[in-house]
């Protein structure tokens, strides 16, 4: 429950996994089914799962979570393209029609389902069983959750990242999915994927693929997350606001797309230290990984955005020894 589990394919590292594609898709399955993966078209993304059992109430956990059971829906099809005429009219009025969806329990008019050739599956590149970290035994549940894993893949892939990287969790399409619902225009735009996702891109309600939210309202007074993100900001990252900067961007359901330049841009050290404290419980403040897992939900834009720099060798001294509440992440190991 608390080891690592088994990787796929056997003996691949993430060194030497080699990207078919400009974009991979890194899915956290913790709790829902991935049925949906059959209506993925093949060649536009890869994809790595890493699953985190949720051992919280209620359990809808879709056990056992292997690669066998990812690489069974990924077999199977149920794709579905407008072409012209009644067929394109009738598609076109349909929500799913060449996006991410449930499989229906028949086939729809002028899709194609059943077995998925194999040179049109997409490729399952990756896929490891994480330890069950974070706060699972008493409310509130949940733990670690999708944090743990994206941090996870960073620090695995760190030398291998693909181009692009579109972070999802399991049940992206319980309140819709971004992601899902360009993907008859993401192969065009990751054909030139550095104009939105190279070096020198910032976050964007275009180039994020997710549900942008923006709020107004972030003070230390009537926003419930901002004692822990301000933490991370200021204790993590150096990052003082002005006092009237009160906006928060960031992606719903914490789902979106990044840039390899935007990861690298930012200090290993750093991803270990948000690792840690999603991994062990009131490790600083007093705070459950579940409230981090939470906070980092609303991070996500300013943790990626190379605009906004950390220190290159660690939490600032001057901020520990000032407050000491950062004591906590001194241990973190210093790197590059």
């Amino acid at each position: 429950m608390h080891r690592w589990g088994p990787t796929w394919p056997p003996g691949v590292t993430p060194q030497s996994v080699r990207w078919r594609t400009n974009a991979t898709v890194v899915t956290i399955s913790y709790h829902a089914s991935l049925s949906y993966l059959r209506s993925l078209p093949g060649k536009i993304v890869d994809l790595v799962v890493y699953h985190k059992a949720d051992l919280g109430k209620p359990n809808v956990s879709y056990e056992p979570m292997t690669a066998e059971y990812v690489l069974s829906h990924l077999k199977e099809q149920e794709l579905c393209t407008p072409t012209t005429g009644a067929t394109a009219t009738a598609l076109r009025s349909n929500w799913f029609s060449t996006r991410l969806h449930h499989p229906a329990r028949t086939c729809p008019v002028g899709c194609k389902c059943g077995k998925r050739p194999l040179a049109e599956r997409p490729r399952l590149q990756y896929f490891a069983v994480l330890p069950n970290y974070g706060q699972q035994y008493k409310a509130p549940y949940g733990g670690s959750r999708e944090p743990y894993g994206y941090l996870q893949f960073i620090l695995d892939f760190w030398h291998n990242l693909p181009n692009v990287i579109i972070f999802s969790q399991d049940d992206c399409l319980a309140r819709g999915c971004a992601w899902g619902n360009a993907l008859p225009q993401l192969g065009m735009r990751l054909s030139n994927w550095r104009s939105e996702w190279g070096f020198r891109a910032a976050p964007t309600s275009r180039n994020c693929l997710c549900k942008f939210i923006r709020e107004t309202n972030y003070r230390s007074r009537g926003y419930f997350w901002y004692r822990w993100m301000a933490f991370l900001e200021e204790g993590v990252w150096n990052s003082t606001r002005s006092v009237n900067d009160s906006m928060v961007t960031w992606p719903q359901d914490a789902t979106f797309a990044v840039g390899a330049p935007w990861v690298r841009a930012q200090p290993y050290w750093m991803y270990e230290a948000l690792v840690r404290l999603l991994t062990v419980e009131n490790m600083c403040m007093r705070a459950g990984t579940i409230m981090w897992a939470h906070s980092m939900e609303r991070l996500w834009f300013e943790l990626l955005d190379q605009h906004v720099r950390k220190p290159p060798q660690g939490p600032p001294h001057a901020v520990l020894d000032a407050a000491h509440r950062s004591q906590c992440l001194l241990a973190v190991r210093r790197r590059k």
